[in-house]
């Protein structure tokens, strides 16, 4: 799960699973990427700089928990590159993003 707003080596292979890394040739130009760059405050997440759409933005990466409400959130999935700590990002769910604003109830 990604919230918008450091693990050390050791404590991050044991919260990650073990996926094929991505190659160039998996990648369909619509680069969307992470890079982990440190525990969060309280040691339960990543935050990380990601790169999509032509813009960085600050984000921290959790686990998702039975439960905990994601508004606000995306849930994703991360595919590992080549490089350490960088991951091609697949959104499963976007609950930060709405269709159209929220309208008022109407009574007949």
């Amino acid at each position: 799960m990604i919230e918008k707003g450091s693990l050390p080596a050791d404590q991050m292979k044991d919260r990650t699973t073990e996926a094929t890394p991505a190659t160039p040739e998996d990648r369909d130009g619509s680069e969307d990427v992470v890079y982990l760059v440190g525990a969060t405050e309280d040691g339960e997440g990543m935050n990380a700089l990601r790169s999509r759409g032509g813009e960085i933005e600050i984000a921290q990466i959790r686990a998702l928990e039975e439960g905990e409400s994601i508004v606000g959130s995306e849930l994703v999935s991360l595919r590992p590159r080549e490089l350490p700590f960088v991951c091609d990002v697949e959104v499963i769910h976007d609950a930060g993003r709405r269709a159209s604003p929220p309208t008022p109830a109407r009574c007949a």
